[in-house]
């Protein structure tokens, strides 16, 4: 629906999203849809993603949502971000994300963006490639994990592909190949 509000077609908001994507210097990323899924000429680096994600930070609204860890609905019901539902359902304590973004693809695995305090820096951290096990949140806990050890120099077991970036500089400071 968006797609179609903003470009006239989705077609024409993918375009959009590729001109975007090279504007941002994401040299490692082609747009094929709109929702992320699997396609031979769909892909994206996780430096690219750092600094797609670093971009979209700085619109006040994207970060209001990218923030929130619940909404209440005009029905009363409130829905919670899925990172902080998805930890506590598993009794991982989540406050330490102050944002993010959680996702799934069979080539991508479970993955998740957030935003989080390290020594008085605003920090991203993205992760890929955990493996999907029921009710196991390995994104989560590799997420957690990472932050620990940014943060306090304490590594646990990780499952993924992983970068973290202060949003004071230009380089990412963690790079982790799969452990």
């Amino acid at each position: 629906v968006i797609a179609h509000y903003v470009a006239g077609s989705t077609e024409n908001f993918v375009n959009m999203m590729n001109n975007k994507a090279i504007l941002l210097g994401m040299n490692d990323t082609r747009f094929e849809n709109v929702i992320g899924m699997d396609h031979e000429n769909h892909y994206s680096s996780i430096n690219d993603l750092i600094k797609l994600l670093k971009y979209a930070l700085k619109n006040n609204e994207f970060k209001k949502v990218y923030t929130k860890k619940g909404h209440m609905m005009l029905n009363g019901v409130t829905v919670r971000s899925t990172i902080h539902a998805g930890g506590a359902w598993i009794g991982l304590n989540t406050d330490r994300i102050l944002g993010g973004k959680t996702g799934y693809t069979d080539e991508a695995g479970t993955c998740i963006s957030v935003l989080f305090k390290s020594n008085g820096h605003d920090m991203l951290l993205i992760t890929l490639k955990a493996p999907f096990v029921k009710n196991q949140n390995y994104h989560i806990k590799d997420a957690l994990a990472l932050i620990d050890q940014i943060t306090f120099g304490a590594l646990s077991t990780l499952h993924l592909s992983a970068i973290a970036l202060s949003l004071k500089q230009d380089k990412a400071e963690y790079n982790s190949p799969v452990v």
